[in-house]
């Protein structure tokens, strides 16, 4: 028999790393074991443990300390019943103390006041890392989240004849040293970039690669995304993010993307009207706009009041509010589509200021986080 502990704390922690993949039907995590001594990421000394889960797309994986373990073996690995797993860590995460757990026929954790027995499955498949390595990148997380969360939003997941839509690219650059990230749903796209990246040294030759990943399975990933350096490796159809001590495998696609059109299209734009304003602000007009709404699909128009002054309305004009901007220049009013609008804004701090650049009613709304930055959203103006 063997016998462990682990603060449950530290477990409930390691559970939710690899919620995004415990939620997926008839999930198994695999649990091992190791006769083998770690530091601890917070406290004390103890056994490495680890824990994984796969779901068919993505797979998660977190290690951890088990103390006062009692072993004869130098590798453990149990299989057990993710959801079940992942609920009682959870519930007793909210506790304080440990939690103390025998593997025999069957794994028994008992904490918290309470005893609960989990039978131990078969062992289930999990995704191999690929051995060739196409690129290797190290970069500081928090650049890395503002890549992904600025760039990879704007996916498309339900409609069926934009199957392709669902994607999120990454460009990998290794002459310039940078990734641009890039994603579409048809009626607005957006691109983030990130310059001064640090490529290490591989056998594979190409200077620059696309690569595309689901933007849901992406989105998914990012809470796991908690220490301040990251290295993200390509393989042949795998993604990999190391981030501390949490490691997470993408399978990525083969699939036509356009993206060399969107960046195209990016490239080209430039309108004339300058608009600066409070992301804060835009927000709460927009949230005006929605609640005057008698439409299923939301129209926002934007128009020009002139003397530094925009005003948002509904296409009805049963409901409107007026904000203070700086602009150059002027334009009339060009109408959007709502809820894309607001999911563009609200990929940026409450607290910051952003450009928008506005032309005639037919023109795309080009949204940065600053005037000359690289990375911007672009929204396809609708019929009114």
């Amino acid at each position: 028999m063997t016998k462990f502990k682990m603060d449950v704390k530290e477990l409930a922690e390691s559970i939710g790393v690899i919620a995004p993949c415990t939620a997926a039907k008839d999930s198994v995590i695999k649990i091992s074991l190791l006769n083998k001594q770690a530091k601890n990421r917070d406290a004390g000394e103890g056994n490495l443990i680890m824990f994984l889960c796969y779901d068919e797309k993505k797979q998660i994986a977190t290690f951890a300390a088990a103390r006062e373990v009692q072993m004869e073996q130098d590798k453990l690995e149990m299989y057990v019943d993710g959801k079940n797993f992942s609920a009682l860590a959870m519930v007793l995460g909210q506790r304080e103390g440990y939690a103390q757990f025998e593997v025999d026929k069957h794994m028994t954790v008992d904490g918290a006041n309470s005893r609960i027995n989990f039978a131990l499955l078969d062992a289930t498949s999990t995704l191999a890392k690929e051995k060739s390595t196409l690129y290797r990148v190290n970069i500081d997380t928090p650049r890395l989240r503002a890549i992904l969360r600025r760039g990879g939003y704007a996916y498309y997941n339900d409609n069926k004849n934009l199957v392709n839509m669902r994607y999120v690219a990454l460009l990998f650059d290794k002459k310039a040293a940078k990734i641009t990230v890039c994603s579409s749903n048809g009626n607005m796209f957006a691109i983030e970039e990130c310059s001064n990246v640090a490529f290490g040294e591989t056998d594979f030759p190409q200077a620059s690669m696309v690569v595309l990943v689901e933007g849901e399975q992406l989105k998914s990933i990012l809470k796991t995304l908690t220490d301040e350096n990251s290295l993200i490796e390509v393989y042949g159809n795998q993604l990999m993010i190391r981030n501390g001590l949490n490691v997470c495998i993408l399978r990525t696609a083969e699939a036509e993307y356009p993206l060399e059109g969107i960046l195209g299209i990016a490239n080209s734009q430039k309108q004339e009207c300058e608009i600066k304003v409070s992301v804060a602000e835009l927000l709460k007009a927009i949230d005006i706009i929605n609640i005057a709404k008698t439409e299923n699909v939301a129209c926002c128009i934007i128009k020009d009041l002139g003397n530094n002054r925009i005003c948002l309305q509904t296409s009805q004009g049963n409901g409107k509010t007026e904000i203070e901007v700086q602009k150059k220049n002027s334009f009339t009013e060009v109408a959007f589509n709502a809820d894309y609008f607001k999911s563009i804004i609200s990929n940026y701090d409450k607290g910051a200021e952003i450009y928008l650049a506005v032309g005639g009613p037919e023109e795309p709304l080009l949204i940065k986080k600053e005037k000359e930055y690289a990375g911007l959203s672009c929204l396809l103006p609708v019929s009114r």
